[in-house]
């Protein structure tokens, strides 16, 4: 395997680990083959060195955000420890009155409140 091994764990903000969280790590020029967290939150992968955009896509049925960081630079073996932060979250689908689901809707969420 080329390039350098990055790994760490993926914690929530009470420190308890995540399992089941997805990496989706590329730049223009690579795309690191995604993984899975595993039950203790442990994930690894490899990469050649440059400055990458690093994404955690949560577990789903989860409260989790996925997490980005723009500017994840790969120059050596490395630990990287995330926290995936919570929140409410909206999800669904569109569908006609038939039943049939629309493809391609944008949605929006707006604050009445604002």
């Amino acid at each position: 395997i080329e390039g350098f091994k990055v790994s760490g764990r993926i914690y929530d903000s009470s420190g308890q680990t995540v399992a089941g969280a997805i990496t989706n790590v590329y730049s223009s020029t690579w795309v690191v083959p995604g993984v899975s967290s595993d039950s203790s939150g442990y994930y690894a992968f490899y990469a050649p060195a440059g400055i990458y955009t690093f994404i955690l896509w949560p577990p789903i049925n989860t409260d989790y955000l996925y997490y980005e960081n723009n500017t994840f630079t790969v120059s050596q073996d490395m630990t990287f420890d995330v926290v995936m932060s919570s929140d409410s979250k909206v999800s669904g689908c569109v569908q006609y009155p038939s039943g049939n689901k629309v493809s391609g809707v944008s949605t929006y969420l707006i604050n009445g409140s604002d």
